[in-house]
């Protein structure tokens, strides 16, 4: 008899000793994020300030709390004064990690060798 079980499809990031787990199947403030990004480009182009870089880093924060829950940077900066490079290497570990994650995904899916990865 054929059998169908449901593979995990939440993303595992153990940051700075915290876990978090992201459904990246079903997450749903993507358009939240597009609008994060969009602001944060008009931002940018005020030039290269303490007021505009505060502003990037709030929009930073706000982006990593959208994916990881909210209160999650101040969870991983709780022994660590928060700044915008430390933000910026956060967000690209979160992004990168997300990415490669939904990629093994769906090479799994739509591999031709599927049938036997699934019995694996």
């Amino acid at each position: 008899m054929a059998q169908f079980k449901f593979r995990e499809n939440n993303l595992k990031l153990e940051i700075e000793d915290e876990v978090f787990y992201l459904d990246i199947a079903g997450f749903d403030d993507s358009d939240r994020l597009i609008k994060i990004g969009e602001d944060a480009l008009k931002i940018s182009k005020k030039g290269n300030n303490p007021e505009t870089v505060k502003e990037l880093m709030d929009m930073l924060v706000e982006a990593i709390d959208t994916i990881l829950g909210e209160g999650s940077v101040a969870r991983i900066f709780k022994k660590r004064k928060i700044n915008y490079l430390d933000l910026i290497d956060l967000l690209a570990f979160i992004t990168e990690e997300i990415n490669s994650f939904r990629s093994e995904r769906l090479k799994g899916i739509y591999s031709i060798n599927r049938k036997d990865e699934l019995i694996n």
